[in-house]
């Protein structure tokens, strides 16, 4: 089960490292908050399952910013076109 005090404040604290990148949420279907709060409660499930929860959690971060890195990527290809 999730700590749902956990989750908010995960959720909190990336809604402030976000505030440097912010993410155009405008024509989206989900607000802001849902989202981190959707996915703090998945990173913070898997972080919970692992014994090597710093790798685990290196390995998501990582994962999270090449995905973030191919998305800028095509947006950028897709306004210069």
């Amino acid at each position: 089960m999730v700590n749902n005090d956990m989750v908010a404040l995960i959720t909190e604290m990336a809604l402030e490292v976000g505030k440097e990148d912010e993410i155009d949420f405008g024509m989206l279907a989900i607000e802001e908050e849902v989202a981190y709060n959707i996915m703090a409660c998945n990173v913070l499930e898997k972080y919970s399952l692992m014994k090597e929860n710093e790798i685990v959690m290196l390995s998501t971060i990582t994962h999270l910013l090449v995905k973030n890195f191919v998305l800028e990527m095509k947006l950028k290809q897709i306004s210069e076109s």
